[in-house]
């Protein structure tokens, strides 16, 4: 049996926590911003200086980040979009396996 590569493996799985650990901080920024400008739309809708067509919002919101084009979202997005996402983050790098280990640890802490 072949030694297996350690430091290969760290090196995949140290890149895999730190991705991690940048993807939960800007996702927190992107909510914190879609949070306000939600307040901010709805308290100009409230006051009557906008009208929103919520429907549409939502229509249009689900196509852009729709994977399948099945009009709705669902596990399957996810799977086709983890699988468009993971090449690319682990693409050239030496311990792949060790990246989406680490990158589960990452997320989990």
């Amino acid at each position: 049996m072949d030694k297996v590569p350690i430091k290969t493996i760290t090196v995949g799985a140290v890149a895999g926590v730190c991705s991690a650990m940048a993807f939960k901080t800007v996702g927190k920024a992107v909510a914190v911003t879609v949070g306000v400008a939600f307040i901010g739309l709805q308290t100009l809708a409230h006051l009557g200086y906008v009208k929103i067509d919520w429907a549409k919002a939502e229509a249009d919101a689900i196509a852009s980040i729709d994977q399948n084009n099945d009009g709705k979202l669902d596990i399957e997005d996810l799977k086709i979009a983890k699988n468009r996402v993971l090449p690319i983050l682990t693409a050239g790098l030496p311990g792949a396996g060790g990246f989406a280990g680490g990158f589960l640890v990452g997320l989990k802490f």
